[in-house]
């Protein structure tokens, strides 16, 4: 068995020193989260992918019916239907490169650009906006995720809040704290909402995969809550930590591996 990294999905060499020693199975219950994808081309995964969905999303589903979409390093969007021998990207990848997330959401692909757009792609591998992106836009500090939520569709605007390195596609560069909107889509109205709070969910914002996790199984641990990486640059050497942002109070604080339940910690 290894264990990886939530976040990063590398293995973790260093294990921290409350983890038992003995981990066996039986004694908990597994949970479905989400389910993640990779391109592996026989040898390893795929360099230079960011993430990478698969439509329908369903281990039941008959391949021959099945596309893959992915977004690259550079932000550029494109796809594999079986039976393709090559990928095709749905833009010019010289006149792209704004693609922050992809996500299945009500039977569709979804995907959202740097501006805060959002867009649904059809069967026949055309991108259709609805409804108006979200205030604000992007300045080159924001990164934009989607997350499905007890049946919503969800945005995640992460800014970053004060003097920081605006290159894309990198994440975040620096170790000031980000600030987070959050907004829901109002199918009916066809707009975006913002919303104060998550309810007793938590939303991770992870590398290749973002996620929301019922509050309940979470031990003690509070919903209303975004889990994320920020990068801490130094003269020497870099490094990831992990923070949790409160819509409640709009605080972060750093999140130690002791901070969660032996429960959770196994």
């Amino acid at each position: 068995m290894r264990i990886l990294d939530l976040f990063s999905r590398g293995q973790i060499a260093y294990l921290p020193r409350n983890l038992p020693k003995e981990l066996n199975s039986l004694e908990f219950r597994i949970v479905k989260i989400c389910r993640e994808y990779r391109l592996d081309n026989g040898l390893g995964p795929v360099e230079g992918i960011h993430k990478v969905v698969m439509h329908p999303d369903s281990v039941w589903s008959d391949s021959h019916r099945c596309s893959v979409y992915f977004i690259d390093g550079n932000g550029c969007l494109g796809h594999w239907r079986y039976g393709d021998e090559n990928w095709t990207y749905l833009d010019d990848p010289r006149d792209s490169g704004g693609y922050d997330d992809i996500a299945v959401y009500g039977g569709r692909v979804c995907v959202v650009d740097k501006f805060g757009s959002v867009w649904q792609i059809d069967s026949s591998f055309w991108l259709g906006c609805f409804p108006s992106p979200i205030s604000g836009g992007n300045h080159g500090r924001c990164w934009k995720y989607l997350v499905v939520s007890s049946g919503d569709l969800y945005l995640v605007d992460k800014c970053i809040r004060h003097g920081a390195n605006e290159s894309r596609p990198i994440r975040a560069v620096n170790t000031r704290a980000h600030d987070f909107r959050v907004y829901r889509l109002d199918r009916p109205r066809a707009r975006w909402e913002e919303v104060r709070s998550l309810g007793n969910s938590a939303f991770f914002l992870c590398d290749r995969c973002s996620f929301a996790v019922p509050a309940c199984k979470l031990g003690r641990r509070d919903g209303n809550c975004i889990y994320y990486t920020e990068e801490a640059v130094s003269s020497n050497s870099s490094s990831k930590d992990v923070r949790v942002f409160s819509l409640a109070d709009r605080t972060s604080k750093f999140l130690n591996f002791s901070d969660f339940p032996p429960g959770m910690t196994r």
